[in-house]
């Protein structure tokens, strides 16, 4: 009986005050493989990603799957955000606002957004995902749960939302804590940006 309670109150939920929470946004630069999944309520989509962060810069590519999302380049000081695919003969980039004509993935952004929103997240304790250490953190309303598994610097290696119908899953699949080739974060030669 006393092995089960202790099993249980490990379980439990501790309240952020209580503990040291991970950096809301990701503190170091890194580039990462991930795998989203999206249920809207019926139809299933899912898609393997590659994204790379260095401070401001993000870049977000499709590998593969049967997301219907161009690759972004974009610069979160700045506000600016260059959408393209890689294979357009025309070369052309359509230059835009983000929050406007496009979002970074929750894997960039961090869980900064979910918190100001939400409030402060109990921590559920620690988890192992791609081989790192992350700290389990989750947020509770009527009808919606968010569960995010984020290392020491920041950088969530799993993200997991639940609203009614719809539900949507991130997770990394390899995590490389070099800095990025600052290439990535230019349009490929021959690329022209149109728009803002």
């Amino acid at each position: 009986v006393l092995l089960a309670a202790l099993a249980l109150c490990q379980l439990a939920p501790v309240p952020a005050a209580a503990q040291d929470l991970p950096p809301a946004q990701p503190a170091i630069a890194f580039s990462a493989e991930y795998r989203l999944e999206q249920n809207n309520g019926g139809r299933f989509e899912w898609g393997r990603r590659r994204l790379f962060v260095e401070g401001a810069k993000v870049r977000d590519e499709l590998l593969d799957g049967d997301l219907d999302t161009p690759t972004q380049i974009a610069d979160r000081d700045s506000g600016t955000v260059l959408s393209f695919e890689p294979d357009d003969p025309s070369r052309i980039a359509h230059a835009g606002r983000l929050g406007r004509d496009a979002t970074l993935p929750a894997m960039a952004q961090g869980y900064g957004a979910v918190a100001r929103s939400l409030g402060s997240p109990p921590v559920l304790g620690m988890a192992q995902i791609a081989g790192r250490d992350c700290t389990r953190l989750v947020w509770e309303t009527v009808g919606e749960r968010q569960e995010w598994c984020v290392t020491a610097q920041g950088i969530p290696l799993a993200a997991r939302r639940r609203a009614g119908v719809q539900e949507s899953r991130i997770e990394v699949l390899t995590l490389d804590l070099d800095p990025p080739d600052p290439a990535v974060f230019e349009l490929p030669a021959g690329f022209t940006a149109h728009g803002d």
